[in-house]
């Protein structure tokens, strides 16, 4: 999930989310642990099943198709070098939604350059990949803060151990 979070930073879920809306950091089952990723939006498999769509800020590809009931929670502040924030709030929406469209647009972008790379041996796939990711870094070094509330960290007691 860089630049948003960074590995080994805390969250705090709400685990009775109700709806998920596009951009929230969503926090799921995937194989035998937990991941937080933005949700994308949602889609159908080939049998016609409801699935959700997520991806790791910063990740080349889209994540398999999520089953709802794979979602635990909804990320409501994280931990950043600087302190904590809120990700919750009109202004951190729009912050939360231009991030999942660059998101989407950059997979499919990848995804296309993927396939040159494979036909034609271009090179494209790592080049959208570090323009993706220095967008990302642009939006977070210039957006985040001026978009996000900073939060009092979570009591120490519901943190765990360090």
């Amino acid at each position: 999930m860089r630049p948003t979070i960074l590995p080994g930073r805390s969250v705090r879920v709400t685990f009775c989310a109700g709806p998920i809306r596009l951009g929230d950091l969503v926090v799921f089952r995937q194989a035998d642990y937990l991941a937080v990723h933005r949700f994308l939006g949602r889609t159908r498999d080939p049998a016609g099943v409801s699935r959700l769509r997520t991806r790791g800020d910063g990740a080349q590809k889209l994540d398999p198709a999520v089953e709802p009931a794979r979602i635990v929670g909804r990320v409501l502040a994280l931990e950043r070098p600087d302190g904590w924030w809120s990700v919750d709030g009109a202004v951190a929406r729009s912050y939360a939604i231009a991030i999942a469209l660059h998101d989407l647009f950059w997979a499919v972008v990848g995804s296309w350059a993927a396939r040159l790379d494979r036909a034609l041996g271009t090179g494209w796939g790592r080049r959208v990949g570090r323009m993706d990711r220095g967008l990302l870094s642009f939006a977070d070094t210039v957006g985040f803060r001026a978009l996000h509330a900073r939060v009092a960290p979570p009591p120490a007691d519901i943190l765990g151990p360090e």
